[in-house]
């Protein structure tokens, strides 16, 4: 698997794991199982029927086996059976349905207006093209592994991440100990929130209460927590936002943007903890500033990105609220938030995820930003993405016993 190399393209800086972007498959008669992926990868699916002998439904003979990424429980069980079954060598490519995928590899996707994508999966191949493939239509995320490590990883197992071949390659050590994580990660978290059908309500979820936010940079506040804040609103939460890191050379620059933005969505500017960007550590004046609020203003939910998003400062703030929260914290709420790397769909929360109706005019606020990346489009795809799901919502007990047994405590992203 070592015949694709990573090749530079438009991104962002320090994501924790950066995927290729191709025009191509090491398959020459292709099967999928499962979940038809017609609608749901039409790019990889063209690239496949383009092959030699083309793309079908699984069967004996085939040589590269296509299948959605699975969801816990009888999905997750049968592909398992169907991988044992498999050459160690296999080329599996999984997809994203219902699950969202830490991808190695990126697909283009036929082209089609952001504005024009009618359903969750339409809106999360926009999200990807924005983040991933520069813009342009939209693009598809894939995992693409021989079935051996395949069904190492969704097994959990540190087998996973040994001997993987070069730096340079689909299967490098940095991308194989993140997926692991990854994998290990979604189990732990979905058994901890039931489907809608078996959740019976805790609580009055109408009632106000202290709500903080943590926001890795200036623009978090509306690109990660803008249905959240919109929420808090509309319950009369006291709101606090914090923002993580400096907006490194731009601060001061980034820093007005993210007030004009506050002022746009209708809460206070927030504090900023002043951490390095791209270097935010558990320690120092950070965590001694987010100490100082949460005895101070002492929050009943706390708002983040979970620990799994795809960027070193967003990691960080769950390694650095662990750090900083008292031991008695054990009835505090987290809300939690993606972007690089969505939710799941399909969750149990306590709140409906309803977008707030000014968060594309407080992302226009971000001017030297959006040169970088059309956010407005990443928050267009996230908000299809999104649509009449709910909102995550964790113990703080449950979730940072969740990042411990994953493992993802431990791992030194730098």
């Amino acid at each position: 698997m070592t015949w694709l190399l990573p090749r530079t393209f438009g991104r962002p800086r320090n994501l924790l794991c950066e995927p290729v972007v191709t025009d191509e498959l090491p398959a020459k008669q292709a099967g999928w199982w499962g979940q038809k992926p017609d609608q749901l990868v039409p790019g990889t699916v063209a690239l496949l029927q383009s092959a030699e002998a083309g793309l079908r439904e699984w069967q004996d003979g085939c040589d590269f086996l296509l299948a959605a990424w699975p969801q816990a429980g009888a999905e997750h069980a049968d592909l398992l059976a169907l991988l044992d079954a498999l050459p160690l060598t296999t080329p599996v490519a999984l997809f994203e349905n219902q699950v969202t995928v830490l991808p190695n590899l990126v697909v283009a996707s036929p082209d089609c207006d952001p504005a024009g994508a009618d359903n969750a999966a339409a809106g999360l191949r926009v999200l990807r093209s924005a983040l991933r493939h520069q813009g342009c239509g939209q693009a598809e995320a894939l995992v693409l592994l021989p079935a051996g490590r395949m069904r190492l990883i969704l097994r959990g197992s540190s087998m996973a991440v040994k001997q993987p071949d070069a730096a340079g390659s689909l299967q490098n050590r940095r991308y194989l100990h993140h997926l692991l994580d990854h994998a290990r990660s979604l189990s732990l978290l979905q058994s901890l929130l039931p489907l809608p059908s078996n959740r019976t309500e805790q609580g009055d979820q109408t009632a106000a209460r202290r709500s903080l936010f943590l926001a890795p940079h200036f623009d978090d506040e509306c690109l990660l927590f803008a249905s959240a804040l919109h929420q808090a609103q509309q319950r009369g939460d006291q709101i606090r936002l914090l923002w993580m890191t400096d907006g490194g050379e731009n601060g001061d620059i980034r820093s007005r943007e993210g007030a004009a933005a506050c002022r746009t969505l209708g809460i206070e500017p927030g504090q900023c903890l002043g951490a390095p960007e791209s270097n935010l550590r558990a320690r120092g004046k950070a965590l001694r500033g987010l100490r100082h609020h949460l005895a101070e203003f002492q929050p009943q939910v706390i708002h983040l990105p979970w620990w799994l998003d795809n960027h070193i400062d967003h990691y960080e703030v769950s390694r650095l609220l662990a750090a900083a929260l008292p031991d008695n914290s054990g009835d505090l709420q987290l809300g939690l938030s993606g972007l690089w790397t969505p939710l799941p769909r399909g969750m149990a929360a306590a709140d409906g995820g309803e977008p707030h109706p000014s968060q594309l005019e407080a992302i226009a606020c971000h001017t030297s930003q959006l040169a970088e990346l059309d956010y407005v489009a990443v928050s267009c795809g996230l908000i299809k993405w999104q649509e009449n799901e709910s909102l995550w919502c964790l113990s703080a007990r449950d979730y940072f016993g969740a990042f411990k047994r994953s493992g993802s405590h431990r791992r030194w992203y730098r």
